[in-house]
């Protein structure tokens, strides 16, 4: 599923690809159900993937600008992010699903009023935490985990915080 993700959002957004990229998604998520009727029965490495999928799918639905979609989807999501929260030092992956929550949540609710309704039901973010939390993935000795912590905070300092200086730079990899 990461696979085909990255080639549809690096220019190869085929209808092969959207097809085996969902393909990938419904499979983890059946899988998943198929074995643990309970949210709380799952294992770490299953939730991860849970909030992983759905995440993916609410990306993709973003990405194709079908918002409502992409809530819904996101509302699947956070009922498995609850189970990661303030549980990364059990299970590093989660310090990634934590700190995107947390910032990407905040983010929302200050930038996009008519989120703020939706957003009321979710559990309470913090951008601070959130840019904290993924800091601290980039320090992993897991290289996939430090790479999507180095990822996702590029892109939120260059695309939305707009600090992309030398100075920025440098203070964030002096901490």
């Amino acid at each position: 599923a990461n696979y085909y993700w990255w080639m549809l959002i690096t220019g190869e957004d085929s209808p092969e690809n959207q097809k085996a990229f969902n393909e990938n998604i419904e499979k983890i998520i059946s899988l998943v159900k198929k074995q643990k009727s309970q949210k709380e029965q799952l294992t770490n490495d299953e939730v991860f993937l849970m909030v992983n999928a759905y995440a993916f799918k609410a990306r993709l639905e973003a990405l194709r600008t079908k918002f409502f979609k992409a809530m819904l989807y996101m509302d699947d999501c956070v009922d498995y992010i609850e189970l990661t929260m303030d549980k990364g030092h059990l299970y590093n992956n989660f310090y990634l699903h934590d700190g995107l929550y947390n910032y990407f949540m905040a983010y929302s609710q200050k930038h996009f009023p008519l989120f703020l309704p939706a957003s009321w039901f979710y559990p309470k973010a913090n951008a601070v935490k959130g840019l904290e939390l993924l800091k601290k993935c980039t320090f992993a000795e897991d290289m996939v985990l430090s790479t999507e912590g180095n990822y996702f905070l590029m892109r939120i300092y260059y695309q939305l915080e707009k600090k992309y200086s030398v100075h920025t730079v440098n203070a964030y990899l002096n901490d």
